[in-house]
């Protein structure tokens, strides 16, 4: 299927590579980085050793074809994002003279190349790669280039066309060089003359290499002996303030990544899983404290087919109270967004009031309520030397093909640099339901009972809620609660192989998403959710369905089961994902690990 904007692609497949398994080997060196051509104040830079055959690997695949016929991607051809897109493609292709879309891509994709980002808003760009001139020369954009005005720069030509409206500058460059034939695409005449200006140079300054966050956040990277399949370095301190970035950035971390000035990443393709190693560097610099728990063995204890997986090493213990409130008790964050935007009055006429109102006391109070306080629970964690919280949540498929819900466990472990006592946290968590599951502690006791040696505490009211402290044969305790008793007690199991000693690996962070196990239960709560589940269906539309018809051909896809859920039948054979964070001389370092299996 056409692409409806080439240019921007060249950002967007690099990036889909991350997406996409690419089984081949790797080169045994690295070729020399173009970026010694690349003019300075770019926001961000990714490079390739094969651009062309990442691109055409991704061009061929199941999953390239599959998502092109998703929902996902029908949603996305109507966004506003790709409706801008398509603007600026009609203006390139009008300063081109010719289409700019798929094919041209695939002409001027090369093998080593280097793509430099400008301005996310006006598409500046400039893009270097090695390709032969036999192979350029036969592209739409050479052969058009008596359409264009010659200019020089450097030791070379290049060629330029300018359409005068938005997006309008097309400048292409086609030099030869030692290391073999360079193409050179912009947007902008500056930085294609100030590249072939660094070209001439016998030694080029005032290239991106000479600029601080660039070579900081490029030797943060551990040094590998094989070379990254794509390596992008960011400038966070331009890239982060950008409306662009803050409008169309999906995760929305905006203000967590103000604290960094610049960022970079090395993605390397082997058997059967991607390796993603990042580093980012903060703005100002804190003393890291030296820690000795090592929390590879808390994260040990998730069972492999946990659903969502979060251990990390604190002793914030308001935060592990929060925790246990979001996962075990249903509870959320009650505390509204700041909101710059004054209340609507309400201009109804207020009424006289009724013979109700006389019975109402307006001198004094109303009566006092008992409210869950989460006091006692912090103490007695911090108490404990809480150092360390483990956290996870599991979907699983219902036995019954029809159930209305899926049953959802969560479990919480929680390692103690000492012993904590089981009755102090039975008096804690009961202080903590009061007022939000019950009144005057009615439903938050707790019964006890001898489980293969360990005593466990079960909450008697119509919440299930179990807890356990298992001692460790070295120091402290873990303290385990889970929403379901036969996950406690695996838990339990594992946390009785604790290993007797090990060493602290530094890592403060561990994540883990198993996209194998959640598919099949995401799809189906979301498909009851959305409606868009056969239950739902009135009898016409499932005989319109069952007939090869559509139930509403012009309804947009539902967001959960039918949009994402599509990018998620595209990436069927994507298993897991795990990032785990260490902090490596003040900077911080990520290692993110995309497990893939057959389809």
């Amino acid at each position: 299927m056409r692409a409806r904007i080439a240019i921007a692609l060249l950002l967007v497949t690099s990036l889909s590579a991350i997406a996409y398994q690419i089984k081949t080997g790797q080169r045994s060196k690295a070729a020399p980085s173009l970026t010694a051509y690349v003019p300075q104040d770019a926001l961000l830079t990714i490079e390739s050793p094969d651009f062309a055959s990442l691109l055409k690997r991704w061009s061929d695949s199941a999953e390239s074809k599959s998502w092109l016929a998703s929902d996902n991607y029908a949603v996305f051809q109507n966004s506003r994002l790709l409706g801008r897109l398509g603007d600026a493609q009609t203006s390139f292709e009008t300063a081109a003279g010719i289409p700019v879309d798929g094919d041209l891509l695939h002409e001027v994709a090369g093998k080593e190349s280097v793509f430099a980002w400008y301005d996310i808003g006006k598409l500046e760009f400039l893009y270097i790669t090695h390709i032969p001139a036999q192979q350029a020369e036969k592209s739409q954009l050479l052969q058009a280039r008596g359409s264009f005005q010659r200019r020089h720069a450097g030791n070379s030509d290049f060629y330029i066309r300018n359409s005068g409206s938005d997006y309008s500058t097309v400048a292409f460059a086609l030099v030869p060089s030692p290391s073999g034939d360079l193409l050179l695409l912009s947007t902008r005449e500056d930085l294609i003359a100030n590249a072939l200006t660094l070209l001439a140079a016998t030694s080029p300054a005032n290239s991106i290499q000479q600029e601080p966050w660039f070579h900081d956040a490029t030797a943060a990277l551990p040094a590998e002996k094989i070379s990254p399949a794509l390596h992008m370095v960011l400038n966070l301190d331009r890239i982060v303030p950008d409306p662009h970035f803050r409008s169309y950035w999906i995760q929305r971390n905006v203000t967590w990544m103000k604290q960094f000035r610049a960022a970079a990443s090395d993605l390397y393709l082997e058997s059967s899983r991607f390796r993603e190693e990042r580093v980012l560097l903060p703005k100002s610099p804190e003393a890291t404290k030296s820690q000795t728990f090592d929390i590879t063995a808390l994260a040990d204890l998730a069972p492999a087919t946990a659903g969502v997986m979060h251990v990390i090493a604190t002793q914030d213990s308001s935060a592990a109270v929060v925790t246990i409130q979001q996962k075990l008790l249903g509870a959320t964050d009650s505390i509204a967004g700041e909101s710059k935007s004054a209340p609507n009055p309400d201009l109804a006429t207020l009424g006289d009031g009724s013979a109700a109102d006389l019975e109402t006391r307006i001198d004094a109070l109303p009566p006092a309520s008992p409210t869950a306080s989460t006091s006692e629970l912090e103490d007695v964690l911090r108490s404990a030397g809480l150092d360390a919280t483990l956290s996870l949540t599991t979907a699983k498929s219902s036995p019954v093909s029809d159930a209305l819900w899926l049953p959802m466990q969560s479990a919480l472990a929680l390692h103690t640099a000492s012993t904590a006592d089981p009755k102090l946290l039975v008096s804690a968590l009961q202080q903590l339901m009061q007022g939000t599951l019950t009144v005057s502690g009615i439903g938050v006791g707790f019964q006890s009972s001898k489980q293969q040696g360990a005593t466990i505490y079960a909450l008697t009211g119509a919440r299930s809620l179990f807890f356990a402290v298992a001692p460790l044969p070295t120091e402290g305790s873990i303290i385990l609660l889970a929403d379901d008793q036969p996950l406690l007690m695996e838990l339990l199991h594992r946390a009785n192989k604790w290993p007797q000693a090990s060493l602290s690996t530094g890592i403060t962070s561990i994540a883990t998403f198993n996209h194998a196990t959640q598919r099949d239960p995401y799809l189906r709560v979301t498909s009851l959710i959305d409606g868009t589940n056969n239950l739902s269906q009135t009898p016409a539309t499932q005989s319109a369905i069952a007939s090869g018809g559509s139930a509403d051909v012009t309804s947009a896809p539902t967001f959960f089961s039918q949009n994402v859920g599509s990018l998620s039948k595209t990436f069927g054979s994507f298993q897991t994902e795990r990032v785990i964070e260490r902090t490596v001389e003040q900077n911080l370092h990520q290692t993110v690990t995309y497990a893939w299996g057959p389809q």
